[in-house]
């Protein structure tokens, strides 16, 4: 487990009030947003810096990809975060900022992957190999803060895209039903759509387990949360940066 850095306990907090939204009776629009933000903090409770491990797929460069389980976004799917009915603009926005969220997430579990096979290459003497996969690291940070860049401006185009609509408007998540999906969380974990997004994206089932524990133990303050105020939230977490190097290129550095 990483460190309980700000940064970490802020993404923590985001995903608190966003599993919020459907607290026990979740819509697929909520569990998708969560499932990024999930998929994001496993990401970075492994950037501590990230343990080497071997993968023997290192002869291939890892590329991001958006899980093909995410689903289309309804007006009746955004019930518990939008009061009223969004228009086509509002949903087209909001489909654009999940795809951008989700991106963030897999370029960062790709940087991930791509640390294990560079290591890999040079533990197994491959060291053209190892050369390819450090490049394609390096290419792989440009292309994350280029993705945090695009989520930044695609949740600023769902506020826009609210501002114009007359026939909707952002909901409020309440503190009671932000403390009755934890109380779920802690009886039955993560929901199956959840999963099975973490699981699409190549999230491993005990960094799953973790990152549920990492939300039930997380001291934060629960309290009523307008969607505006989370959508900024989940727009500061395009703002951080991990520690994309490995143990052993930590302990060469120290």
């Amino acid at each position: 487990m990483a460190r309980n850095t700000p940064q970490l306990r802020w993404k923590i907090a985001q995903a608190i009030i966003m599993s919020g939204a459907g607290a026990l009776d979740p819509l697929p629009v909520e569990e998708v947003i969560q499932a990024s933000l999930i998929a994001s903090i496993a990401a970075e409770t492994a950037c501590d810096p990230i343990q080497c491990q071997i993968d023997l797929e290192f002869g291939q460069l890892y590329e991001p990809y958006l899980p093909a389980c995410i689903g289309g976004i309804t007006a009746e799917g955004c019930a518990h975060l939008i009061e009223g009915t969004p228009d086509d603009a509002v949903l087209a926005a909001l489909r654009t900022a999940i795809n951008a969220q989700w991106m963030v997430a897999m370029t960062e579990l790709a940087i991930l992957k791509t640390v294990h096979r560079r290591h890999t290459a040079h533990e197994f003497g491959d060291e053209e190999t190892f050369r390819h996969q450090d490049a394609h690291r390096e290419a792989l940070i440009a292309r994350v803060k280029e993705a945090q860049r695009d989520a930044i401006a695609a949740w600023d185009g769902l506020l826009a895209a609210f501002e114009a609509c007359n026939s909707c408007k952002p909901g409020v998540i309440s503190a009671d039903r932000q403390q009755a999906y934890l109380k779920g969380l802690d009886e039955r974990g993560f929901g199956p759509l959840e999963k099975k997004l973490l699981r699409a994206a190549g999230v491993h089932p005990i960094d799953i387990h973790w990152s549920a524990r990492a939300l039930m133990l997380a001291d934060v303050e629960v309290k009523d949360v307008p969607f505006t105020d989370l959508i900024d939230g989940i727009s500061r977490t395009n703002t951080f940066e991990d520690i994309y190097k490995c143990s052993c290129e930590e302990a060469v550095a120290a």
